[in-house]
């Protein structure tokens, strides 16, 4: 800003603008202030929105860590919620749970070839050892043939012994003719390599006849598994193949069920699992029969696992099944004798 100056009748310098002067001086220190208000209210309010994410925010980490641990010491000032329930999940009709087979296989040959037979069809029953599909075999016959005629043939055996009798024998005459000098040392020397390389003949004849009634057995249980047998006793299920098919070695061909016994699977109160033994009664009241008859069953075992989210432990039970009552079906089963024990222990059990 330009001053400009004058000399008054005194001879001093006057301003004629220095009202104004002093306005813009006293005004500056205004506008500053006010700069710096609005700039200190901005970096507050920027300040505040940082907190509030970090810590008011219920998705952030910390707040999750702060609401956990909240939580946590909601939990141990609150000594309602650390009382233990004696009947925690107690269910007097019963716990939900679903039958299934007791052995379930999807059975597949071991190599390739083409289906020749199909032997069984859905819902037949089966046993252990049963024929269920062969695949076409003649080439493998003829192998097996051949083979077996390997195995039994002894004639390099017997040569191969001959030749050893008469190195022995010719071995035998020649050191009985060097005892009167009646031989040379040389041929001495020949016949016992000759008796060696006989010994080694004998051996790998030996050796060659283990190789051929081993590959004579290879090829046999080759033949062997182009039949496919039933490992269980149950029923077929499905077929997946038909005649004249080609298949590949694991593929699934036919998939076989045992319901005798059923078993269930059921998830049950940790306090009444932990009063379960292997051997226990239990008895299954069926949901999808027609008729409720109560069917008796036995725990086959308890898991040693319990899961905390649900406080249940996984209990097996086995249930006989001569009648052949399909797998899938619903039902609630009871534990009278764990169950007995469960409630007097909780001092609410029926008088």
């Amino acid at each position: 800003m330009r001053i400009s100056t004058e000399k008054s009748d005194s001879g001093k310098l006057t301003n004629p603008d220095s009202a104004s002067i002093a306005a813009e001086f006293r005004r500056k220190p205004r506008i500053r202030r006010r700069r710096m208000i609005i700039g200190s209210g901005a970096i507050i309010f920027c300040g505040v929105i940082i907190v509030a994410s970090l810590f008011g925010g219920g998705g952030s980490t910390s707040g999750r860590l702060q609401n956990r641990d909240s939580t946590r010491t909601d939990f141990g000032n609150d000594p309602g919620e650390l009382d233990f329930d004696p009947l925690s999940g107690y269910r007097e009709s019963g716990y939900p749970a679903i039958s299934h087979a007791s052995k379930e296989i999807v059975m597949a040959f071991t190599m390739r070839g083409v289906v020749e037979k199909i032997l069984v069809h859905e819902t037949d029953p089966v046993v252990p050892g049963q024929p269920l599909i062969r695949l076409k075999d003649g080439v493998q016959n003829w192998v097996v043939e051949i083979q077996r005629i390997a195995a039994e043939d002894t004639t390099p055996q017997e040569n191969a012994e001959r030749r050893l009798a008469l190195a022995k024998y010719d071995v035998d005459s020649l050191e009985d003719a060097a005892r009167r000098d009646a031989v040379s040392p040389r041929e001495l020397v020949r016949a016992r390599s000759d008796f060696a390389g006989a010994e080694l003949d004998v051996r790998a004849a030996d050796s060659a006849h283990e190789q051929a009634v081993a590959t004579y057995r290879r090829e046999k249980a080759r033949l062997d598994d182009m039949t496919l047998l039933s490992s269980i006793e149950g029923f077929v299920v499905s077929v997946s193949v038909d005649e004249g098919e080609a298949v590949d070695e694991m593929q699934s061909v036919v998939q076989l069920v045992n319901v005798d016994p059923l078993w269930m699977d059921i998830a049950v109160p940790v306090q009444l699992g932990l009063r379960l033994k292997p051997g226990m009664s239990a008895v299954v009241h069926w949901r999808d029969l027609a008729q409720d008859v109560p069917t008796d069953a036995m725990v086959k075992f308890v898991l040693p696992v319990a899961d905390p989210a649900s406080n249940s432990i996984v209990v097996r039970i086995e249930i006989q099944n001569p009648q052949k009552i399909p797998s899938g079906l619903h039902g609630r089963v009871k534990f009278p004798e764990a169950e007995e024990a469960w409630l007097r222990s909780a001092g609410t059990a029926p008088q």
